[in-house]
This record gives C-alpha cells, sequence and structure tokens, in this order.
C-alpha cells in the first residue's frame, strides 16, 4: 500500500470514528465565590434532530439544575439550589448551544454538571470548582460571560480524538 493510500485509509478510518456518535467531552470551570460561570454544553448534530430537543442539566446528585424540553426552558423540576442562578440562552437553541449561566456561584457548587441530549445520544460534562473568596483588593468583576465565540459554539478535541489525529498525521509521514 502506497504512503498516499495509507493515508487515505487511515483519514477515512478517524473520519469514520468521529461521525459515530455526537462527542461527550469534559471542561473544567474554576471560580470563587460570589461569580458568575458559564458551562458550556454545544452539540455538533444541528438542523432537525435539535428541532424540539430535549436536554437535561443535573448536578453529582442527579439534581435537576435546568431541563429544556422541546427548546423551551422548564423550571418545574428544576431544585430549589438553583431557583433564581441558573439561566440558558434560548436564542442559541438552534445552533446547539444549551450552554447555562449559574450566578452567585458557592462553594456547595463544586460539582460535575452533566448535559444530556438523550435522542442523540450526547453527554457533556463540566466540572466547577469553586474556591473560597479572595481576600484583599483584586481586579474588578469583569461582564458576565456570554454564550461564548461564534454565537457560543464550542470546539472540543477529546483525547480520542488528538490520538487518531496524531496516529493519522504520523501515518502520512511513515
Amino acid at each position: 500500500m502506497s504512503p498516499s493510500q495509507r493515508c487515505a485509509h487511515v483519514l477515512l478510518l478517524m473520519f469514520s470514528v468521529c461521525r459515530m456518535s455526537p462527542v461527550s467531552c469534559q471542561n473544567k470551570v474554576n471560580a470563587s465565590v460570589g461569580e458568575t460561570v458559564l458551562l458550556t454544553c454545544s452539540v455538533s448534530e444541528v438542523g432537525l434532530a435539535l428541532k424540539d430537543a430535549s436536554v437535561y442539566w443535573t448536578d453529582k446528585d442527579d439534581n435537576t439544575v435546568l431541563d429544556i424540553i422541546k427548546n423551551e426552558p422548564d423550571l418545574s423540576s428544576q431544585s430549589d439550589r438553583y431557583k433564581d442562578r441558573v439561566s440558558s440562552f434560548p436564542d442559541r437553541y438552534q445552533a446547539g448551544n444549551f450552554s447555562i449561566q449559574m450566578k452567585k456561584v458557592q462553594l456547595s457548587d463544586s460539582s460535575p454538571y452533566d448535559c444530556k441530549v438523550p435522542q442523540l445520544g450526547f453527554r457533556n460534562r463540566v466540572t466547577l470548582n469553586v474556591s473560597a473568596k479572595r481576600n484583599g483588593p483584586g481586579p474588578e468583576p469583569g461582564p458576565e460571560p456570554g454564550p461564548g465565540p461564534s454565537g457560543g459554539a464550542v470546539v472540543t478535541l477529546n483525547s480520542i480524538h488528538m490520538t487518531v489525529l496524531s496516529v493519522t498525521v504520523l501515518s502520512c509521514f511513515i
């Protein structure tokens, strides 16, 4: 097999692996008590699959942080610990952005949070680490975080993608 054929086969394999199912990503967010944070959740599968999407944000104890049912925030089952502190960006749902904003974070908010889109088999985990407020003068707090660059689109390569990409590049030179 020629190097160019090998490279083509590996690229095809990489494309197949990446298209098997939406990627589950893991992100970490650090904050101090009282800050506002953005917990990101972006799905690459856009279009008809997201027309009536249901998305479930939960914490480590399976408490409901926020449910989005058929592209509408649903606060009816939201845990009391998140009431009036968690919001989302409904104008970004159709683009696959189901990120949430959590205000006035507390030490007890330190937890992994899961964003699940069952109809796509998608799960995104964001780990929030909250530390005690800094003592002494510090920088003035900035504006509240928005949904992110490019309308909240977040592209994250996980370790599987990085491994496949590395093997692809290396195989083209062997």
